[in-house]
């Protein structure tokens, strides 16, 4: 039994044997074609690991000298070990590459170091992190004034075009566009304001650049009931315009400021007339767009200025009365008239006037130098020092407003214009003591978005209703004459009615008295996001935000809300705000700061409510947070006001909480007094 199972097994290896040692390249695919003797004998195998050392019959053999600057070490046949030389030089999104003896060891830079990915098309290239660079992909489209834009890696290789290129510079008021040659596109000739209507120029008769009346009298005549009236550039105009009435409307334009200039004409020593008088009773009103004003005229015998004796002391050269004015009594000739991008300059008293002129726009316009009286003398700081020009006024100053809103003239706008050194008042609107129908009060003005420096009062409600004042800046107002209320104030509106004024977004600085002088007769006044910085240059009673009405004043404001006022500076007013002669007062959500006086000061008047409201002192110590002042019934301070830096953060007149008075000061009151909450 034994031998039969060890013949078995013998039987059985032969059979394994024969099986292995048949053709590889045929038969089953998954049989192992591997040759016995590979498997079991690997001793011809060859040793590939360097030497332990070089001998002289071992040259060419690998082996490691040591050094890790050198890599490919081989025996030289004498028994040393010698590589080849390398370094290795950082990428730009390694920080470090330092030589192993085979090749390098890396350190990456991180994700934000930037790196050139050597693609133009690329920009804000960084590293990746893993040694790789790779940027934004971009393009560069050329302009209408570009011949090319390419991408380089950057920003984009403009080429321009040519300065006779037509394009579009985006202005309707142009035509003929053409680029300039340095990517810029400008029209070259002003479009006539009324397309349908045919376009008159005014011709220069005898070639003297000076227009003369005959020249003015044949363009109107052909005119006929309608025209664009075109003054060309270096056209001068030395008579006085009165522009009647054209049905099928009128215009008259120039080819922009500094290029067309009219002249008014002064006919006696102390009568001065307009510049230009127009009217028309077309639907769409008077049009009147780039041109310039200039009120000097120096042809004529000048007036002298004369001391306090009567003496002549030094000629004085004359000055037109006003620059452009719309006033005639027929309401129909004046609706609906535009004023934009007009230049008028050196006038003895308006620049822009608009009586009985419903609807008008004044815009994108320059007014300056209105009222001074000194050719090549500008107005700016100084010009309150100037002597009288008129003899028989001795010790009066010229009156000189920007743009004035007079009666008759409702829905009016007057927006994104510059009106600078202006002897009297730099905007205003001017009407009566009350809004009665009767329209003597201008209704429904807008001022936006104007920017007034240099002048005695800034912008002047002086008789509105209903007056929208948006966005405008005032700087530098000078007071003439004592503190009247509208002089030295960046915005005033005092001694005559502002019913329903909204005053918003506004930016008051550096003027001599108050920022905001809002003592207006009536009420329902809104007054939100103003702001003051360095006002009250001067020695001032005023606050910066003055709501104080006259104490001569036989009724009180009803309606004053308050949201938003803000110093950017602390004020150096008498109080950076001061409330006086009101009813129905909310203040909310402001930022006071004081530095000379007090912070708020609130008396006389009724239904005071301050809330959410941010009171700051400097320490001064003769500084009061919040004074409650006298005759004040129903007035709140509540706890969510802040008052800090005040050596007294509230102080209440001796006499103040007199029988009737219903006081309440809550934001410092450890123990609120009762009714400190209003019902």
């Amino acid at each position: 039994m034994n031998g039969y199972r060890a013949n078995l097994t013998l039987l059985s290896a032969l059979v394994f044997l024969s099986a292995g040692c048949g053709d590889s390249k045929s038969g089953d695919a998954k049989t192992d074609s591997t040759p016995v003797d590979t498997i079991a004998d690997t001793s011809q195998q060859e040793d590939t690991s360097p030497p332990k050392e070089c001998t002289d019959s071992n040259e060419g053999a690998a082996c490691d000298d040591g050094d890790n600057a050198t890599k490919t070490d081989l025996c030289d046949g004498s028994g040393g070990c010698a590589g080849t030389p390398y370094s290795c030089a950082p990428g730009q999104c390694e920080a470090s590459s330092t030589p192993n003896g085979t090749d390098c060891a890396v350190v990456y830079q991180g994700t934000s170091v930037a790196c050139d990915d050597g693609d133009n098309a690329t920009k804000t290239d960084l590293c990746d992190g893993s040694g790789g660079c790779a940027g934004a992909p971009y393009s560069c489209a050329p302009a209408q004034c570009e011949a090319s834009s390419t991408p380089n890696g950057t920003d984009c290789a403009v080429v321009y075009q040519g300065a006779s290129v037509a394009c579009d510079d985006g202005d309707n008021a142009t035509k003929i566009d053409l680029c300039d040659g340095s990517g810029g596109c400008a029209g070259t000739e002003t479009l006539a304001p009324y397309p349908s209507l045919p376009v008159v120029h005014v011709l220069d008769g005898n070639k003297d650049k000076v227009l003369n009346q005959a020249d003015i009298d044949d363009a109107l005549v052909q005119c006929g009931t309608g025209c664009n009236l075109h003054f060309t550039s270096d056209t001068y105009v030395d008579v006085q315009m009165e522009i009647g009435s054209f049905p099928d409307g009128f215009a008259m334009y120039g080819d922009g400021y500094g290029v067309t200039v009219l002249r008014g004409r002064v006919f006696t020593d102390v009568f001065w007339e307009e510049t230009l008088v127009v009217g028309s009773d077309a639907p769409d009103g008077v049009i009147i767009q780039d041109m310039s004003f200039d009120g000097r005229i120096l042809d004529q015998d000048p007036f002298l200025l004369y001391d306090a004796s009567w003496e002549p002391i030094q000629p004085l050269n004359q000055l037109s009365h006003h620059g452009i004015v719309s006033k005639a009594p027929n309401l129909d000739l004046r609706e609906d008239g535009i004023i934009r991008r007009v230049e008028v300059h050196d006038y003895a008293s308006w620049g822009i006037g608009l009586r009985e002129s419903p609807g008008w726009v004044v815009s994108d316009s320059i007014v300056y130098n209105m009222g001074c009286h000194v050719v090549d003398v500008p107005c700016g700081p100084g010009w309150e020092l100037l002597p009288d020009v008129l003899p028989t006024t001795p010790g009066r100053k010229l009156d000189g407003y920007g743009i004035e809103v007079l009666q008759n003239s409702d829905s009016v706008v007057v927006k994104n214009n510059q009106v600078s050194s202006v002897t009297k008042i730099g905007i205003q609107v001017y009407g009566e003591d009350s809004c009665d129908p009767k329209g003597n009060t201008p209704r429904g003005t807008t001022i936006e978005n104007n920017v007034v420096t240099s002048s005695a009062g800034g912008i002047v409600l002086n008789g509105a209703c209903e007056p929208t004042v948006i966005g405008n800046i005032v700087t530098g107002s000078i007071a003439t004459g004592g503190e009247a209320y509208n002089l030295g104030n960046g915005f005033s509106c005092a001694g005559k009615t502002a019913n329903d004024l909204v005053m918003r977004d506004n930016v008051s600085t550096g003027n001599q008295l108050a920022g905001y002088n809002i003592a207006c007769i009536g009420g329902n006044i809104t007054f939100q996001n103003n702001v003051a910085d360095d006002n009250c240059q001067g020695n001032s009673n005023k606050g910066d935000f003055d709501f104080g009405r006259s104490a001569s004043a036989t009724t009180l404001g009803e309606g004053l809300t308050i949201t938003g006022a803000t110093n950017l500076t602390p004020s150096n007013c008498f109080a950076s705000m001061y409330v006086h002669g009101w009813n129905d007062v909310t203040i909310t959500d402001s930022t006071l700061q004081s530095d000379q006086a007090h912070g708020l000061r609130v008396e006389y008047g009724s239904g005071i409510d301050v809330r959410t409201t941010t009171i700051t002192g400097t320490g001064n110590n003769d500084a009061r947070g919040v004074i409650i002042g006298n005759n004040l019934a129903d007035t709140y301070v509540h706890p969510s006001v802040s008052v800090t830096g005040f050596a007294t953060e509230v102080e209440f007149y001796s006499g103040s909480l007199d029988d009737g008075d219903h006081v309440a000061y809550c934001a410092l009151e450890s123990s609120p007094p009762a009714g400190c909450d209003p019902p």
